[in-house]
């Protein structure tokens, strides 16, 4: 026994190093917070105990008695024998066990946590495993020799010869990740169930890379997101820690204002509380504002710590290279030294640079998943407080810029996540190459640091003027994205006005500024960017020139030279990354600020009015008392001092002029208005019908039934009510009809029975109705009134606040609701109100509107049975039934409806060259292309140049008799020279760059936006607005502000790459022959991973077009959204439509992490090859040590250059597919031309306004069915004709052929002799006027919105605004014709909205006016006004009417009657009234005229 206490010397070190024990034991106690963290956050289930595991617990625990019998052992020696034991024998197997237990524990709860394969874990048996390997050998070594055998410690020895194949077996096993049970484990998301290894090296994602290479692949295709990136979760995350910073900066705020109130009374603040003067300092504000980077930052702590860690690790292994370079070269120089130590010295760099390949792609791949994760959280907090914006926050957000905080502020800080790491990476990594340099150069690495030193400050500066025009450059962003988008939804308006050239030209002088801003953002950008390039240049040849001149001379040796050189191309990576993170994080510092301040805004306050679900306990449903509201917090009280009861089940008629507060009053009861004082409350569920209906780019059906569930029999009753079966029938796919975005492809009185029928099958308790039926037909309204409004309605058992302009339904009011000038005048019954002469001016349109005739109703309609309330519909008569039954036979003989969106299709295989061509044309091939190609080429020498002169250099200075002596003089000024040369050409190339990127960003956008203004409007009937606003804005900022950056550090690359492989096949000629296989196998790697790629790519760009479509109609009917309730029925359609694009964006960024770690772990065979090359070269005698430094320095940056070329190639294909999807936009079918043949036509045409038309037919699209069919109408000078019909006849197709909005199948039109379809577009639709149905308002002055070709005077827009009734209203305010006006009109109600239209037609006052449904939104006084005014401003101008009612054309002279596209009656008023079969007859007795 006690000479196996004797080991021999090899085997007493080995195991006595403590190393071999505590590194590892240390490693996994270091790891523990790691594995806890990893438990603690799991959201995955608990895995079954397998095979595996067993296995694992079996040789684990093997493990663990074995090192016990090691500690026993020791023990007995000690206590039993009496020996002398090492104390190293008791501690380290202690420790050991100990240590391997806890791991055992670690890998159980790990398995409970659901965790398939725990990285720490992993690492931890690799380090036992690798820290094994020294003393296997030492041990194998005693073993091998008989005579040390004798004299080895027995029982240790077979304990370590057991331990390490247990070992080797344990870290074996954890190559495979623990199974999912089949019941939990999902196959959409294969992340889940991968091994560490996997993980590092991305196999688990082959499987979509080789889909993707053998087909296109399509969104289906996509994984799942994994847990940890589920939406759900990550929302709940973000709302409890941005409750929680709300929280903490209220209370900081009420701390400050303690403090604040401290102070004396009496103080210079001349501010003495006015409400409308509390406006604060706009810095003061920002500091008041919750912080959202800290928000962010206690979110996603730990990913963020962790990345930094695996990026810390790193960059100090970045720096093995110049260091064992260093060595290297000695060995070179050395001619006894060893032959193996040169090839491992080969073998370390080439451990080192895959080990750091695999760390950096690690670290991307923890980047692009902090980057998802923040994209869901911030683009989910702005859809949701979108939903919950007050009144007032609304009108300072406009739409452009919420599109724009979703579009680019939330994409900023996804884009900046990967080089967050660089603010703490890039000044380590400069400071050690400076300290190492230090160790090369001396003293001399001082002049370097000035010259970096030196650089900062004008950074700071740069930054500092960048973030200013950074500011600027997003308001212009969002005013242009804010005025595009109201151009496209007033589209139609804009068509018929031929408006398309100044909503054009008014576009692109704020394009024009804003690439005003582009160019001088990238003008001082572009000087940083010199500098930052530039410094490693400057820096060596300062640092060299001092070097030389201060040391003895031929001191500067190649062993100097070329680890500096590797240290200054190093400090070349982390200065081009800091010129880029200083302009990124310019703009995240402005997208912080305007996002912070929208998640910020006042949010609508629920507690402002008193909600009670069970309206059925109470008797008064609504309740208004001593109430004032304004439309701003601080703004003038627009609603004064109101009092409204309003009893359960009663019908309250709203009444009184444009813009006296009608609707505003319904907005007070939903809580849509700033409540000033007094108590408003309301007494179960509320219905809203809005005046401008709200309909859902959906079926009919969905439109309909909406959230709740569909019951047939509701569902029949509703459609009848609201008249909509007939127009079920025109449908194309009956209720399975897409209706368009903004219910482009139905008419105005179908959107308002859609919307009402909405509200009706809802079965609500209140409800609130903005003159429903303005927009239909007076037989359809009185249709409506009767069957769901009225007493005898399907509403008759509900509350009804019921605004309206039609007063003819007045006497079946309850009471009657007087509004004028914002105050509740009079509220009373219908006949006493009639009795005050005051309220009978209200009211007097109801006798004119119904003559002696109105209360001798037919007894057929007398007996026409009513249809019961909706809570009385499952006891439906047989009638009810029968009539279920035929519109269900309707429904089904619908063929299978064709969508009207189509689904946006992604273009599948590889960009087509054709798309660089047109970007490189736009930006200027000769122009700016070719000279930066030529500029980079010529640097590119310089810098291969600068290399061999250093190099000969060097060599020069090692040969003690040297050829061609050149003086340190000339060496110095030739180095330095082609050092400033090659800055000043890089400066050339930037700036051609620079340019031709703007002038791209200009001759991009204005073919596309022309060419979009040139569409016809069918093209919007199936094209989303949001679709194209995603080209307008998203992919606009690719192109100004990404893509000709990609293209330059992809140039960049290339050419470092090529000057790499020329240098060392200079160097190395065999090197050639490791290059072209490598090279061989990239291409194969790209080749197969490139398409998968790609298509992700398109796949992103198209799945980001319904979130902001379904972004646009959530603003479009946010009250309603809210008055229904709806928000988190639509906060769940907006994430289905962020979680597709997500899952796409994602997995794009991770095939592009998947080729690249491929690629770099290729890459760095490259080296291994130049540096073995390099040492047969030295057996040889072919090359001298400064060729073999060169070689082997440019090798080492080709890794990093590979990576960046890589990465930029997948963003330059990532990104032009913008300029794909711009270019597809741009070349669109475009209308007719605007001008031909203008010449030819009379200067005043028409002259007369006689319109001829002859079998004319047409229809919408060429797929649609005809809407006109050969009509044949011949109409003369001065006539005036009334067009009728129900809805859907036709008569507002009717208008649009007239405007050649649709062009004709057969037949023509023509307008004083003129065939209207020989002239251009323009040429007809500024000679004829048009008020249409939309009453379309832009955000901009009342000038610009009654003129915006600006071609009439100040005289001529006054005497227009007389004439509309609108003269006294503008004077009064403050700026007169320059006020301002809100986006979509909204501080101006309808009413008045739809006399600014009247205005617009005055100004024209053409020989011809088609006035479709006009006055359909105005009350009766105001709409005799405008009938007098149109008779009187038009008395010689042919007018041609299109009208619900009937008695605004009674005295026309000829009356129209259409029904499914055709005239079925034509004549005289008096003559077809005669005729008590004819159909204007039974219209004109629906609207009791007869």
């Amino acid at each position: 026994m006690s000479t196996w206490m004797n080991p021999v010397s090899q085997k007493a070190e080995a195991d006595s190093n403590p190393w071999f024990v505590i590194l590892p034991c240390a490693f996994y106690w270091l790891s523990l917070p790691v594995i806890v963290y990893e438990i603690r956050t799991s959201r995955l289930t608990r895995l079954p105990w397998s095979t595996l595991m067993s296995l694992k617990w079996f040789f684990a625990s093997l493990l663990v008695v074995d090192r016990l019998f090691v500690f026993l052992l020791a023990v007995w020696e000690a206590v039993v024998e009496t020996l002398d034991v090492p104390i190293g024998y008791f501690v380290y197997p202690l420790v050991h066990s100990i240590t391997l237990i806890f791991i055992l524990v670690a890998t159980n709860e790990v398995r409970k946590a659901g965790i398939h394969s725990s990285g720490a874990l992993f690492c931890t048996w690799m380090m036992f495993f690798l820290f094994s390997i020294p003393e296997f050998i030492s041990w194998v070594g005693i073993g091998s020799n008989e005579e040390e055998l004798i004299n080895v410690d027995f029982f240790r020895y077979i304990a370590f010869l057991a331990y390490f194949p247990l070992v080797t077996i344990e870290f074996l096993l954890n190559f495979v990740s623990d199974p999912f049970s089949f019941a939990t484990k999902n196959e959409r998301c294969p992340e889940e169930d991968a091994s560490f290894i996997s993980r590092q090296l991305l196999s688990w994602f082959t499987r979509m890379i080789t889909l993707g290479s053998k087909k296109p692949l399509e969104t289906e295709d996509v994984f799942e997101l994994d847990s940890k990136l589920d939406q759900q979760f990550l929302k709940s995350c973000w709302k409890k820690e941005w409750a929680a910073e709300l929280r903490r900066n209220s209370t900081v705020l009420r701390k400050q204002r303690k403090n604040t109130d401290k102070t004396p009374l009496l103080t210079n603040n001349k501010n003495y509380g006015a409400v409308g003067e509390q406006k604060e300092d706009q810095n003061e504000r920002e500091d008041e504002m919750p912080s959202l980077l800290r928000t962010l930052w206690i979110l996603l702590r730990w990913e963020l710590l962790g990345g930094s860690f695996i990026k810390f690790v790193s960059d100090l292994l970045n720096f093995s290279n110049p260091l064992l370079l260093n060595y290297l070269i000695l060995f070179i120089e050395t001619p006894d030294a060893p032959q193996w130590i040169g090839y491992a010295l080969a073998v370390g760099l080439f451990v080192a640079g895959q080990l750091k390949s695999i760390l950096l792609n690690n670290y991307f791949f923890i980047m692009a998943r902090v980057g998802t994760k923040l994209q869901v959280m911030l683009t989910t907090a702005v859809y949701e407080k979108t939903l919950r914006l007050s009144n007032s926050a609304r009108r300072e957000k406009t739409t452009g810029e919420i599109v724009n905080l979703m579009a680019i502020d939330v994409d900023r800080f996804r884009m900046i996540t990967p080089q967050i790491q660089q603010y703490w990476s890039s000044p380590l990594q400069i400071i050690v190459s400076m300290v190492i340099l230090w160790r090369f150069v001396g003293v001399s690495v001082w002049a370097g640091v000035a010259v970096m030193v030196s650089i900062i400050p004008i950074n700071f500066g740069i930054s500092i003027w960048n973030k200013k025009l950074q500011m600027r450059l997003m308001k212009l962003k969002d005013e242009r994205i804010r005025l595009t988008n109201e151009v496209l939804n007033g589209i139609k308006v804009v068509k018929l006005s031929a408006w398309e050239i100044a909503m054009e030209k008014a576009i692109e002088e704020i394009r024009a500024k804003e690439l005003s801003m582009i160019r001088l953002s990238a003008f001082i950008k572009t000087i940083s960017d010199v500098l930052n390039v530039a410094a490693p240049i400057f820096v060596a040849v300062i640092t060299f020139t001092v070097f030389s001149l201060i040391n003895p001379p031929n001191s500067l040796t190649p062993q100097i030279a070329f680890v500096s050189l590797t240290l200054f191309n190093m400090l070349r990576g982390p200065l081009m990354m800091a010129a880029d993170l200083v302009a990124q994080t310019v703009q995240l510092i402005v997208s912080n600020k305007r996002l912070k301040s929208f998640l910020s805004a006042e949010e609508i306050d629920p507690t402002l009015i008193d909600t009670q679900i069970r309206g059925e306990l109470y008797k008064n449903a609504v309740e208004v008392h001593s109430a004032s509201f304004s439309w701003d917090k601080y703004g003038e009280r627009f609603l004064k001092d109101i009092e409204l009861t309003v009893e359960t089940n009663e019908l309250i008629a709203v009444v009184g002029s444009v813009g006296n507060g009608k609707s505003s009053l319904l907005m007070a009861i939903l809580g849509e208005m700033e409540k000033q004082c007094g108590y408003v409350g309301v007494r179960g569920e509320v219905a809203y019908v809005p005046q401008q209906p709200w309909v859902l780019n959906q079926t009919f059906r969905q439109n309909i039934v909406m959230q709740s569930f569909f019951n047939q029999k509701l569902y029949d009753t509703v459609i009848d009510a609201c008249a909509l079966q007939d127009d079920l029938k025109q449908l194309p796919s009956g209720e399975d009809t897409e209706i368009g975005e903004k219910g482009i492809n139905v008419s105005g009185g179908q959107k308002a029975r859609i919307a009402l029928a909405r509200a009706v099958y809802q079965n609500k308790n209140v409800y609130l109705l903005d003159d429903p039926l303005s927009a239909v037909d007076a037989h359809v309204g009185k249709h409506i009134f009767e069957k769901v409004i009225g007493p005898n309605g399907i509403l008759n058992n509900t509350t009804r606040i019921f605004v309206t302009n039609c007063t003819s339904f007045l006497k079946e009011a309850d009471r009657i609701a007087v509004i004028n000038n914002g105050r509740i005048t009079h509220i009373d019954e219908y006949d006493n109100l009639m009795s005050n002469e005051e309220t009978r001016r209200f009211l007097i349109s109801a006798d004119e509107d119904t003559d002696e005739n109105s209360e001798q109703k037919s007894t057929e309609e007398s007996e026409k049975e009513t249809l019961s309330e909706v809570s009385k519909i499952s006891r439906h008569s047989e009638k009810s039934a029968a009539k279920r039954k035929k519109s269900s036979v309707v429904r089904a003989k619908k063929s299978v409806p064709a969508k009207l969106i189509q689904k946006e299709e992604a273009q599948s295989g590889r960009v087509k060259f054709e798309v660089y061509w047109t970007y490189f044309k736009a930006m200027g091939i000769f122009r700016y292309v070719l000279p930066y190609l030529l500029a980079t080429a010529i640097q590119s020498s310089l810098t291969m140049a600068r290399s061999l002169w250093l190099t000969n250099w060097s060599d020069e200075n090692l040969d003690p008799n040297p050829a061609n002596h050149l003086s340190l003089i000339v060496r110095i000024i030739v180095y330095a020279t082609m050092g400033l040369l090659e800055t000043t050409v890089l400066y050339i190339a930037l700036v051609s760059l620079l340019v031709g990127g703007v002038a791209a960003s200009k001759n991009l956008h204005r073919p596309l936006l022309h060419n979009i203004l040139r569409s016809p409007l069918s093209h919007f009937d199936v094209t989303p607005i949001g679709r194209i606003l995603n080209r307008l804005a998203k992919d606009m900022e690719v192109v100004d502000l990404r893509l000709s950056g990609n293209f330059r550090f992809l140039v960049i690359s290339f050419v470092s790459m090529l000057q790499a492989v020329i240098l060392i096949t200079y160097s190395t000629p065999l090197f050639i022959l490791v290059v072209i296989p490598v090279f061989i196998m990239y291409i194969l790697i790209l080749k197969h991973c490139i398409k998968s790629t790609r298509q992700l790519q398109r796949l992103g760009s198209l799945t980001r077009s319904p979130i902001f479509s379904n972004f646009s109609e959530t603003i479009q009917g946010i009250s309603t959204i809210r008055a229904f309730g709806w928000g988190s029925e639509f906060v769940q359609r907006h994430d289905r439509h962020l979680n597709l694009y997500v899952r796409c964006s994602y997995y794009s960024q991770i095939a592009s992490r998947w080729l690249s770690i491929r690629l770099e772990l290729l890459g760095n065979v490259v080296i291994l090859a130049a540096a073995v090359l390099a040492i047969i070269a030295k057996n040889w005698g072919e090359m001298t040590a400064g060729g073999i430094g060169l070689s082997v320095s440019y090798s080492l940056n080709i890794t990093f250059m590979l990576n960046m070329f890589v990465r930029q190639l997948n963003e330059v294909e990532t990104n032009v597919v913008s300029v794909e999807r711009i270019d597809e936009y741009t070349k669109t079918r475009s209308e007719a031309v605007w001008r031909l043949n203008s010449d030819r036509l009379p200067p005043k045409w028409p002259a007369n306004g006689d319109l001829y038309l002859e079998n004319y037919s047409t229809k919408y699209r060429d797929e649609l069915e005809l809407v006109l069919h050969g009509i044949t109408l011949n109409v003369i000078p001065g006539q005036k004709v009334g067009v009728c019909g129900r809805t859907g006849a036709g008569k507002s197709s009717l208008a649009l052929a007239l405007f050649r909005i649709v062009e004709p199948t057969e037949g023509k039109i023509q307008i004083d002799g003129v065939d209207v379809n020989q002239i251009g577009l323009y040429d007809l639709r500024e000679r004829i006027t048009i008020i249409p149905q939309e009453n379309v308002l832009f955000a901009n002055t009342l000038r610009f919105n009654l003129d915006p070709t600006n071609q009439y005077s100040d005289n001529q827009l006054w005497k227009a605004l007389e004439s509309s009734n609108l003269k006294e209203f503008v004077r009064s305010l403050p700026k007169g014709l320059e006020h301002k006006v809100a986006e979509g009109g909204e501080n101006l109600s309808m009413g008045q909205r739809q006399l600014f239209c009247l205005a617009r037609a005055l100004l024209r006052k053409s020989k011809i006016l088609v006035l479709d449904e006009a006055t359909a939104g105005i009350d009766n006084q105001t709409d005799a006004l405008v009938q007098e005014t149109i008779r009187r401003e038009f008395s010689d101008s042919t007018i041609i009417t299109i009208a619900h009612r009937l008695n605004t054309i009674l005295d026309y002279n000829r009356i129209i009657v259409m029904d499914k596209g055709k005239i079925i009656e034509d004549g005289i008023p008096g003559e077809l009234l005669k005729d008590r079969n004819s159909k204007f007859y039974g219209l004109a007795k629906s609207s009791n005229i007869v």
